[in-house]
């Protein structure tokens, strides 16, 4: 009886010790630094803090940015501009767990509609100086293995006659997102891939230009490539993506953890 109880006691123990070793390897870990290098050598810093999984807020050389949750999920973003100190609050709305809406100081308007395929269906708006309320475009979002893998917009303010398209679509590796392990960020539909499990690997961005009254098309595609380097835990560490958008040739992504 006494052989037992020590056999069980051990196996105890190898269960513990194996738990902790896993723990140690694939546990959850939060994005704590981010440093951003374009190829003319500029770089942007970003801090993020945290309280437990909670993101708090994020401190960069351009903004200041702070988030309020409201019983685990994010309803409120307060960003600041460093440059001239304007602030821009924007306040989410949810339903069951899911985002409804953002309304954003600076007259912006996004209402979703979450479909039984599980898609979501948005429509963004404007809101003019008589507080009315233009839609400037709408879409829908498609999701697949817990990622977002398309973004497909339609302009509501051409000409009549003419249809604007515009489609985002993502591939991913099968590493962990860091954003992911934010409580609650994976709900802002907002935040395009940053939502999504996994990282990109490849965004392709495809524009479509239709005119009824001449029969014309007129179409374009970019596509932006990103490689990664991981850490034993499987979380990036390093990213680099060619042609960024909004960036001179390439820009390099270093990721820092708790």
């Amino acid at each position: 009886m006494k052989k037992l109880i020590k056999l069980g006691f051990l196996l105890v123990l190898l269960v513990v010790f194996y738990s902790c070793a896993n723990d140690k390897n694939g546990g959850v870990k939060l994005l704590v630094k981010l440093v951003e290098t374009t190829e003319d050598s500029s770089k942007v810093t970003t801090v993020f803090t945290y309280k437990g999984n909670e993101i708090v807020s994020t401190d960069n050389g351009k903004e200041h940015i702070d988030y309020t949750y409201t019983n685990g999920l994010i309803t409120k973003v307060v960003t600041t501009k460093k440059s001239n100190q304007s602030v821009i609050t924007s306040i989410y709305t949810y339903e069951n767990d899911k985002l409804m809406s953002l309304k954003s100081s600076n007259k912006i308007i996004i209402n979703f509609i979450h479909n039984s395929d599980g898609s979501v269906a948005y429509q963004n708006f404007i809101v003019d100086e008589k507080e009315q309320q233009i839609k400037k475009y709408h879409g829908i979002l498609s999701f697949k293995g817990g990622n977002l893998s398309k973004d497909v917009r339609i302009l509501d303010d051409t000409e009549p006659g003419i249809v604007s398209k515009n489609e985002v679509s993502y591939e991913y590796d099968s590493k962990k997102n860091p954003f992911h392990n934010v409580l609650g960020y994976d709900k802002l539909l907002n935040q395009n891939q940053l939502i999504s499990i996994n990282n990109s690997l490849i965004t392709m961005v495809e524009n479509s230009i239709t005119n009824s009254v001449d029969d014309q098309i007129i179409s374009s595609a970019k596509i932006y490539k990103s490689a990664f380097k991981y850490d034993d835990d499987s979380y990036p560490t390093e990213q680099i993506t060619e042609n960024a958008s909004g960036h001179l040739g390439y820009l390099k992504s270093n990721y820092f953890y708790e």
